[in-house]
């Protein structure tokens, strides 16, 4: 990960189910506004994060009632977002991409959104806290302001 001195936009706890990705939606939109990265940067942001924070509710927590803390920061030229969660330890960055040479009826389930993910940040890290828990990182250039 860049090693540039970051600023904090936001820190916000959300619950892990539907109302709780509106909120992170919602959320990595106004600060994305707020520093004026680039409309289309700001909307891959928004799409990944919500991937992949969409698979900690369905895939980590699997129902049961749980929280993702989002931390937004940003350095003039990029955004991180760090969702971490205390669900079963998964780390998404070792998941092979989808093979999509083989036509859909016959392809392996799932990983089309970490993919998703992979290809609309400009990087995207795992690592378990101190703690033990998941903690992943995503991190976004501006672009062209628009």
């Amino acid at each position: 990960m860049d090693r540039r001195t970051m600023y904090t936009l936001a820190q916000v706890c959300i619950s892990a189910d539907a109302a709780g990705l509106a909120t992170l939606r919602t959320v990595v939109e106004q600060q994305s506004r707020a520093v004026g990265i680039a409309t289309d940067a700001m909307y891959e942001l928004i799409v990944a994060v919500n991937e992949l924070a969409t698979n900690i509710v369905m895939h980590g927590y699997r129902g049961v009632a749980g929280t993702i803390d989002v931390t937004i920061e940003q350095d003039g030229t990029m955004m991180r977002v760090r969702l971490c969660d205390q669900a079963p330890l998964f780390d998404p960055t070792q998941v092979p991409p989808p093979d999509t040479s083989l036509p859909p009826d016959q392809r392996v389930p799932g990983g089309i959104g970490i993919e998703l993910a992979r290809r609309t940040t400009d990087a995207l890290a795992y690592q378990v806290t101190r703690e033990g828990c998941n903690e992943l990182t995503l991190i976004k250039r501006h672009g062209d302001r628009q």
